[in-house]
């Protein structure tokens, strides 16, 4: 019964998850923002690991080691943050430059005019743009609007911050392509 009660809980929270936070975030040319399938990943996540420490909890606490507790409420926590970050972190385009709205730490802001360096790390797969304040941004491509902020960086970021091999890759991003 106490097993079919922590089914009936994830179920209920995966379902307000549904409904509610569908509606909530979405792309707004000018921002980039995480595909749904972030917070798919996320609220699955940390369902599942819930719900492991629930079974864990209610099924017999003397069988289960405390390590394995700590990594269920770690990874639940971990899925929670993951959903957080869906919601409240964001990239925002504009004609001045780019700020990047981050959870538990100030915003970033570079100015195009400031833009020392523009490259592709192909190792990270994500475009870093350096400022001559210091300022680095990393933008993932999987992000919805890539292309737009691919396109801005083509049109108004200085031509010599940006090296051929990057320079292709924002091409290829504009065009909705993978770099």
């Amino acid at each position: 019964m106490k097993f079919v009660l922590a089914i009936a809980v994830a179920a209920m929270a995966a379902g307000l998850a549904h409904t509610t936070l569908w509606q909530f975030r979405r792309h707004r040319p000018g921002r980039l923002v995480y595909p749904r399938y972030y917070l798919v990943l996320a609220v699955l996540c940390t369902v599942f690991f819930a719900t492991l420490e629930l079974i864990s909890l209610v099924a017999d606490a003397a069988s289960t080691s405390k390590i394995a507790h700590f990594w269920f409420v770690s990874l639940a926590i971990v899925g929670l943050a993951v959903i957080l970050g869906y919601f409240f972190e964001f990239y925002e385009l504009s004609d001045e430059g780019l700020r990047f709205q981050r959870l538990f730490r100030p915003d970033k802001t570079v100015l195009w005019s400031d833009v020392k360096a523009l490259e592709y790390s192909r190792r990270y797969g994500t475009f870093d743009v350096g400022s001559s304040q210091g300022v680095s941004i990393s933008v993932p491509p999987m992000m919805t609007g890539s292309d737009e902020f691919a396109a801005a960086a083509l049109r108004q970021a200085p031509p010599e911050a940006i090296n051929e091999d990057t320079r292709k890759a924002l091409e290829a991003a504009a065009r909705g392509d993978s770099p």
